[in-house]
């Protein structure tokens, strides 16, 4: 199952600065006050469960805020976890992709998912982030000749779907449009998901690849990533998309 993000801020959090458990139990205990106290003040009635999946800026300021009440801005214990959380929801990132034996700086920019909540990293000098309805994809920002096969990925939520069937149902659908499958494995790079492979028929350098990438949405539901390609562009569009991939996270 991809990383939500509530897991990437307690595991940013713990990683590098050691907390006490009194610290960690009071910061925990500030954020959840902060996030449903206006609620409460309006209402008078604390809500069960506050809904997430809000723009990225507001859920920074609310965590942000909940820290300088824990522990202000002049302890080294609060400016260490507020560090820790803002990198989290930085609007750009800067990676190192191995592109064909070389390394590749790059910059990576944040999007959030239209109707799916969730987030991702693009990298906006070679590609576009489009939403839609039914899924959102990243497509090439100059599109390849007409001779080249499709260069795309599409990322849609299959709601009230679970991972399994979501994975018989992708099989089904490549096995029919590449002539059968390569391979269904289990990886955990570049996220924690089943991995569904299928390749059309020859090993030339246009023949088309599908790599898809099926996940638990957290809830009753799945993520079915789809990565279009052709065997040339596997480790330079496939190797860029599955650095976008490293930085999905879930946060409804």
């Amino acid at each position: 199952m991809a990383r939500s993000l509530d897991e990437q801020i307690k595991q940013a959090l713990e990683s590098e600065t050691v907390f006490s458990a009194k610290d960690t139990m009071e910061m925990w205990n500030a954020i959840e006050g902060e996030l449903f106290e206006k609620e409460t003040n309006r209402t008078g009635i604390k809500p069960a469960k506050q809904k997430r999946g809000k723009k990225r800026i507001v859920l920074f300021m609310a965590v942000a805020a909940s820290l300088l009440i824990a522990f202000g801005t002049q302890t080294s214990t609060g400016s260490a976890m507020i560090d820790k959380v803002k990198s989290i929801f930085a609007p750009e990132k800067d990676v190192t992709t191995k592109i064909e034996g070389s390394d590749e700086e790059t910059k990576l920019n944040l999007h959030e998912g239209k109707k799916a909540k969730y987030v991702l990293y693009v990298d906006e000098a070679r590609y576009k982030f489009l939403t839609g309805e039914a899924s959102d994809k990243v497509v090439l920002k100059e599109a390849l000749p007409e001779k080249y096969p499709s260069v795309e990925m599409e990322i849609k939520q299959v709601e009230n779907k679970e991972p399994g069937a979501a994975i018989e149902e992708v099989k089904a659908t490549l096995a029919k449009e590449y002539g059968g499958i390569l391979r269904t494995e289990e990886v955990s790079y570049p996220m924690k998901a089943t991995l569904v492979t299928a390749k059309g028929k020859g090993t030339e350098w246009n023949t088309p690849l599908a790599k898809v990438y099926v996940m638990s949405n957290g809830g009753s539901g799945s993520f079915v990533i789809t990565q279009t390609l052709f065997l040339e562009a596997e480790e330079g569009h496939g190797a860029r998309f599955d650095e976008m991939l490293k930085e999905f996270y879930i946060v409804e």
